[in-house]
């Protein structure tokens, strides 16, 4: 181990929720069309065969800086709708919707009650 690393994290400091948080390990699995709980850190699984619509409220303030990750494992068009509460710089604030490819996904950041998209790989907002 890092002796730098070593000292500067001490022994104990991620919990299982800041371990997803810095999205390291644990993951959660879609396999349903369903309203998204917002203070679900870390990775995200969509395994849904067919286009997954999901729906993803706003985070609450306190989850400033908390990240989200989803990903698709299956070639289909999964959309999250998330009206009003995108800011991806170039205007679109509504929807997220999946390229049919395996491996698109999307990355987001909780901050004051909006989810700002950090990137977008195969995936359109609107």
């Amino acid at each position: 181990m890092n002796t730098q690393i070593a000292q500067t994290v001490q022994e104990g400091a991620f919990t299982g929720t800041t371990k997803k948080q810095a999205l390291l390990a644990d993951f959660n699995v879609i396999s349903a069309d369903q309203a998204l709980p917002v203070n679900l850190p870390g990775r995200s699984i969509i395994t849904k065969a067919t286009a997954a619509a999901l729906t993803l409220a706003a985070p609450a303030k306190a989850d400033d800086g908390m990240l989200v990750e989803f990903i698709s494992t299956t070639a289909a068009a999964h959309v999250i709708t998330a009206t009003g509460l995108l800011a991806d710089g170039a205007g679109h604030t509504d929807t997220l919707t999946f390229a049919a490819q395996i491996g698109a996904s999307c990355l987001l950041m909780a901050y004051q009650g909006k989810w700002y998209v950090k990137r977008l790989q195969g995936v359109t907002a609107a």
